[in-house]
């Protein structure tokens, strides 16, 4: 699998999706939503200079005792926490995690606010036996909300597992297949809605 992510050997850092990304961020914004991963960690969409950003098909990813502001009951907590996670530090390892808690906690916030401006009224089979069509609902409605982030070209990546099979190919492929093909030709009508 890393080498159909990378094209490069087995241990590579950067992805093919990731290297596009590398040239699409000179054009966004921002190059936080250049990269957008609906399926966990991936060496797909690392780059060189692009990060990418884990989403889920439900939306950006809160730090849930910051995001609430009552972390034990507490405003003050919250904020006490917030304010831990992200002071600068003359220590290398601590400055960065800082920078990376700053920035995570930035891109949720402007993504759930992008997110929440972008409706799409094209119907997606959300059934959980198709977990392929909300990842692609989320694809849609991030490509809506690339004014708002900054961002005018995007690589994405969505997954639906299943396809490692060694028996009843007739079976079992056809059934994946319908759910390629329902979860695309919702994605496809959402693209026209949008004007894309």
């Amino acid at each position: 699998a890393s080498y159909w992510q990378s094209s490069l050997p087995e241990g590579a850092t950067s992805g093919w999706g990731g290297r596009m990304g590398d040239l699409f961020a000179a054009g966004n914004g921002s190059s936080t939503f250049t990269s957008i991963g609906l399926n966990g960690n991936a060496v797909f969409l690392a780059g060189k200079s692009t990060s990418q950003y884990q989403i889920t098909a439900n939306g950006a990813i809160a730090i849930n005792a910051i995001k609430s502001g009552k972390l034990a009951g507490s405003a003050k907590c919250s904020s006490l926490l917030r304010e831990l996670m992200t002071s600068p530090s003359t220590h290398l390892m601590e400055s960065e995690y800082a920078r990376i808690c700053t920035r995570s906690i930035e891109s949720e916030a402007l993504a759930s606010t992008a997110l929440a401006g972008v409706s799409i009224n094209t119907p997606f089979d959300l059934a959980a036996t198709n977990s392929l069509a909300p990842q692609l609902k989320m694809v849609a409605n991030l490509i809506g909300a690339r004014s708002a982030l900054g961002a005018k070209r995007q690589v994405f990546m969505v997954s639906l597992g299943g396809f490692d099979n060694h028996s009843d190919l007739a079976k079992l492929h056809p059934a994946l297949l319908t759910k390629v093909a329902s979860a695309m030709a919702s994605f496809y009508k959402a693209l026209e809605e949008l004007g894309v």
